[in-house]
């Protein structure tokens, strides 16, 4: 799918010059991956490859003689990024990739996984992304999935160059949780990561609301 292109940032993709965050998936390896086992990103096959044989079509990922997680992490980023598609792939750690879609939209893009490994897992669509307008504060809510509660991390990839996030979590009920985890601004990526280190944790039926500053 190709989407208008007015202008870029950071040499990230905006649609209509507009600020915003962009749509997102998670991906973790919790065991090592199998030769052959496969990631899915809208049409395109991710094959993990460990005897220099794929499936015709696919995309070799090759973690020869290495099917940890943190060669799976690094291998499968680099094969994300060299394709020409509306998605590129962020390595967060030794065992999480994060997909970003190339322009601020509210787009989803279907993902599945064959990979056997308890834990090993992918969220089921590309999500949350929104446009803006050129603001320099974007509001965002953000419902954890499974991958993330797991992984006890969210990423969120911005047009900008975000300088400050504000971030407060509900519960079920609307009430504010006492949230004391950590909120780390990557300047340069134009990230923002909020993570699960604290006591008090964020689950699946919270709600995160973040407000984010630009410079």
């Amino acid at each position: 799918m190709t989407l208008p292109v007015t202008g870029t940032i950071k040499g990230r993709i905006l649609v209509d010059g507009m600020v915003g965050v962009y749509p997102k998936a998670h991906i973790r390896f919790a065991l090592d991956v199998a030769d052959g086992e496969t990631i899915t990103i809208g049409d395109d096959v991710y094959e993990f490859d460990n005897d220099s044989t794929f499936t015709a079509g696919n995309i070799q990922v090759d973690v020869t003689g290495n099917l940890t997680p943190t060669n799976a992490v690094a291998q499968l980023v680099t094969a994300i990024n060299l394709q020409d598609t509306n998605v590129r792939a962020v390595a967060q750690g030794t065992n999480d990739v994060f997909l970003f879609g190339k322009s601020a939209h509210n787009y989803q893009l279907a993902l599945s996984e064959t990979m056997a490994g308890s834990g090993n897992d992918i969220d089921a669509t590309l999500r949350s992304g929104a446009l803006d307008t050129n603001s320099p504060i974007h509001t965002t809510s953000i419902v954890p999935s499974a991958i993330e509660i797991s992984g006890g991390v969210i990423v969120i990839a911005t047009t900008g160059t975000p300088m400050e996030a504000f971030v407060k979590v509900r519960d079920v009920s609307g009430s504010v949780k006492l949230w004391d985890g950590v909120v780390t601004i990557d300047k340069v990526n134009g990230l923002v990561v909020v993570d699960n280190t604290g006591s008090v944790d964020w689950i699946i039926t919270d709600t995160i609301h973040m407000m984010i500053m630009f410079s």
